[in-house]
């Protein structure tokens, strides 16, 4: 029990900064001067150290291996079984056109490996308590004490656009010669031929929401939608103490975009939730298609932080 009780906690520090405050998510900024610097979009990300980078890797695998012999020896829930409408948001008509922007800008194999990044996101947030997710069948004692935390407020529609926008960036529409030093037409003056996809993606993104949406998002969706895009490759900053909600929003995202590509964090997936997915979106040629999109992308911008997995053979 001492185990869960633990997580339970964690989920319930690490929730209350990935959930949205107000219930009503398609409402404006009343006062959108009045609103923080915690609201300021990162538009630089600059790499960790090496060790730093390293240590959150051994800690991650570290993570799933304990709480995988966790799992195995009853000591935690295993995984609920999630159909995909239990997962889904609700329909709106910033979800649709987030998925044709997807579909206009990357390959198909790509936009359905950001699909699987929501629902793998979901899933493997349900489980670790962060989120609310009903499902139809009886849970035994365990999982239902696990799934307590409950945050009814959750954003699926914000979510759902960050997922399916989230690796846009590598798109060659949102890529500035490597020679250029000035913004394109379809990004701000703050996209240089320097700036990682992760921001070039986020930055779109952002646009999208605030200018292309009716009603748009209000600051602080948009402002979620783009950290998670921008951040959720910054896997050595994920987890601090001090994580903004928008670092939150990435690190979920980055759980379901990684368990869909490495198998990360695939014991905290039911098989059942894992085959109705793959069986609505399938991989196509995803491991083909992407990483020769990600090479060019590390060939162009050295800085980048996907490169610095490569350096370290990840």
């Amino acid at each position: 029990a001492k185990p869960i009780v633990a997580l339970k906690l964690l989920a319930k520090e690490e929730g209350q900064r990935i959930m949205t405050t107000s219930s009503d998510t398609n409402q404006t900024d009343e006062q959108p001067n009045q609103l923080g610097p915690e609201y300021v979009l990162t538009k630089i990300l600059t790499p960790s150290s090496k060790f730093a980078f390293a240590r959150s890797m051994i800690a991650s695998k570290a993570y799933e291996a304990w709480t995988n012999l966790l799992i195995t020896t009853k000591a935690l829930p295993k995984p609920p079984s999630f159909t995909l409408a239990a997962l889904d948001p609700t329909p709106t008509d910033a979800t649709t056109r987030a998925l044709e922007l997807a579909q206009q800008l990357v390959p198909p194999s790509v936009v359905n490996h950001m699909i699987r990044t929501y629902y793998f996101g979901m899933a493997i947030a349900a489980w670790k308590g962060k989120i609310a997710v009903s499902t139809n069948s009886e849970e035994d004692e365990a999982k239902e004490e696990h799934a307590s935390v409950n945050y009814p407020n959750f954003d699926r529609e914000a979510f759902w656009t960050a997922c399916v926008l989230h690796d846009i960036g590598v798109s060659p529409e949102l890529s500035p010669p490597a020679d250029s030093n000035t913004g394109s037409d379809k990004q701000d003056e703050t996209i240089t031929a320097l700036t990682n996809f992760e921001v070039r993606g986020g930055t779109r993104a952002h646009s999208f929401v605030t200018q292309e949406l009716e009603p748009p998002f209000n600051t602080k969706r948009a402002w979620l939608v783009h950290e998670a895009i921008a951040l959720h490759t910054s896997k050595a900053r994920h987890g601090e103490p001090d994580a903004t909600e928008g670092m939150c929003w990435a690190e979920m995202l980055f759980d379901g975009a990684a368990t869909d590509l490495t198998a990360m964090s695939l014991s905290k997936l039911c098989p059942e939730t894992i085959v109705a997915v793959l069986r609505e979106h399938p991989k196509l040629d995803v491991h083909k298609v992407f990483p020769q999109m990600l090479r060019k992308e590390c060939g162009e911008r050295p800085c980048c932080l996907i490169a610095q997995s490569g350096e370290m053979g990840l």
